[in-house]
Parts: C-alpha cells; sequence; structure tokens
C-alpha cells in the first residue's frame, strides 16, 4: 500500500458561516453541498486542494481527518508490517461515496485515512 497523494482534508465545525467564509476569503469554494440547516456539508476547492467540510452540533468535538489517496488497499497483514506504531481503528470499509477506506489512528490520538477509488481490498 502505497500513499500516491492527498485527497482531501475532513473538517468539522460548530460555526458553519464564519468557517465557510474563511475558507472562501482564502480562495476555496464549493464544487457541491448537501444537508440542511445544522448538518450541512460540501466539497470545497482552491487549486488542486479539497476539503470536505461538515457541520457538527455545538456539543460535539469537531473531526480534523486527512485523506490519503493509495492505488489499493493493502492487506491488514500488510498493514501491520507497513505501519506498526499506527492501530487500524475501522476495517476496510465501503463509503456512500463510492470508495473504499481504512482508518488509522497514531500513538497521540490522530486519526488517518487511507482510500482508494478502487472497490478491491
Amino acid at each position: 500500500m502505497e500513499i500516491s497523494g492527498i485527497d482531501h482534508v475532513y473538517m468539522e465545525t460548530r460555526s458553519w458561516g464564519d468557517t465557510v467564509r474563511g475558507w472562501e476569503s482564502l480562495g476555496f469554494s464549493f464544487v457541491t453541498t448537501w444537508g440542511e440547516d445544522g448538518h450541512r456539508a460540501g466539497s470545497m476547492v482552491a487549486g488542486a486542494a479539497t476539503i470536505v467540510l461538515a457541520e457538527v452540533g455545538a456539543a460535539e468535538t469537531p473531526a480534523f481527518t486527512l485523506h490519503f489517496s493509495v492505488d489499493e488497499l493493502a492487506s491488514t497483514n500488510e498493514r501491520q508490517q507497513s505501519a506498526p506504531h499506527f492501530v487500524t481503528t475501522t476495517p476496510p470499509e465501503a463509503t456512500h461515496w463510492g470508495t473504499m477506506l481504512v482508518r488509522f489512528e497514531d500513538g497521540d490520538g490522530r486519526v488517518y485515512v487511507v482510500e482508494t477509488k478502487s472497490e478491491t481490498t
């Protein structure tokens, strides 16, 4: 499993309007949006950079996750051998946006995702 790049940055926010305006001031704009007031989301792009922004409730802790692109997901044994200092927190799973992904966590509790457009694991 070799990372080929950063697919997108996933960010949750409790301050939807302020966060959107902040990213727009840096040149990002929505290419797609979904959801309703209180749980809005969308994909913002500036150049080659993509952010997926999602609104969460006031009581929730907003997540921030890097999604890395891979051509194909490695088997569980291959993942454990190639990244022994990371803990796999979810097995390969299909997403509703048409990819397969695996979540990892480092020793400080940061979450990372490797994701492939391929439907194979």
